[in-house]
């Protein structure tokens, strides 16, 4: 007779911040870095680029939950989200920046541009309004709990 062997259990996600954080930094730098790349290649609307950031970042924060989901996910996933459209516009803002010299304004403006430059790039029509909104709806959609079986 073999000994039973003990069930293995999962482990806990608050207890590994640090894949959390890992596979969210991965996220957001790798979805701003696809996004900036297929801009500056095609020369195409950034923000034709967003449904695709927002199904890597989805999946990201799912595999990084340990399968496992949830609404904190979610809200990171739309948080990281944002913020890989964010970065994408930080080099030229900051370009701009330089230009101007670096002061307490200019930086202020490269911050605050570079925070709302998602919103004035989606108000170019309704298709970049549509990515950049889908791409943070499947970001919060692929990072949310699910049920096996």
């Amino acid at each position: 007779m073999t000994p039973a062997t003990p069930p293995q259990t999962k482990t806990s996600v608050k207890s590994n911040p640090h894949r959390i954080l890992g596979w969210s930094a991965l996220a957001a730098v790798g979805g701003a870095a696809i996004y900036a790349l297929f801009s500056n290649l095609t020369g195409m609307e950034p923000s034709l680029f967003g449904i695709p950031v927002g199904l890597g970042i989805g999946q990201s924060m799912y595999y990084a939950s340990g399968k496992q989901g949830g609404r904190r996910f979610q809200i990171l996933a739309v948080i990281l989200a944002f913020a890989a459209f964010d970065l994408t516009y930080a080099p030229g803002m900051a370009s701009v920046a330089l230009k101007h010299g670096i002061t307490a304004p200019a930086f202020a403006f490269f911050v605050f541009m570079t925070l709302v430059s998602p919103a004035i790039d989606a108000q170019n029509g309704f298709i970049g309004l549509f990515m950049v909104a889908g791409g943070m709806w499947l970001a919060w959609t692929l990072a949310r709990a699910r049920e096996l079986g």
